[in-house]
């Protein structure tokens, strides 16, 4: 009833239905704007169970812009949009995470799975670590995103997983 209550309110003022009225948690927006691109991204600020999730744009220099990933669930996704401008030469996403046994990146109607991504596990400085999960070790997995796969995007779509769940 309070549903129906929100929605017959919101068209009767003429505005526009958000999800928070729903009942669902609002998506979250960055933004980065240079003279070249406006890029932006959208996700959900938490997880299934409440837990912290972000996204956040990183100035790693020389051209490379960095999405650095944090999920306390493990599992999640978000959006990357192109709003202006071109795609950058290279994007690197740091996924904060202590396993990544899965990552998915679609763009269009493609879908490119962790096995066709570059995957790194790096410390803190960006060296190589062994092994394939990070646990408590400082650090972050490394994905660079492939640049010919953006030719003509808008936007790129990536969901994540740290450990399957059985």
């Amino acid at each position: 009833m309070k549903t129906l209550l929100l929605i017959s309110l919101s068209l009767m003022a003429g505005s526009e239905f958000r999800a928070e009225e729903q009942g669902k948690p609002p998506a979250k927006q960055a933004t980065l704007k240079t003279k070249a691109r406006t890029l932006e991204l959208d996700y959900k600020e938490k997880g299934p169970h409440g837990k912290p999730r972000r996204m956040r744009f990183l100035a790693l220099g020389g051209g490379v812009v960095g999405v650095e990933i944090t999920d306390g669930t493990g599992i999640g996704g978000g959006t990357l949009r192109l709003a202006r401008g071109d795609w950058p030469p290279k994007i690197v996403l740091r996924l904060q995470l202590k396993g990544l046994e899965g990552i998915s990146v679609t763009i269009g109607k493609k879908v490119i799975k962790r096995d066709a991504l570059n995957v790194r596990l790096c410390n803190p400085a960006g060296k190589p670590l062994e092994g394939k999960y990070r646990h408590n070790q400082p650090g972050y997995y490394e994905v660079t995103l492939p640049p010919a796969a953006l030719k003509g995007a808008n936007e790129v779509r990536i969901s994540w997983v740290d450990f399957y769940r059985r």
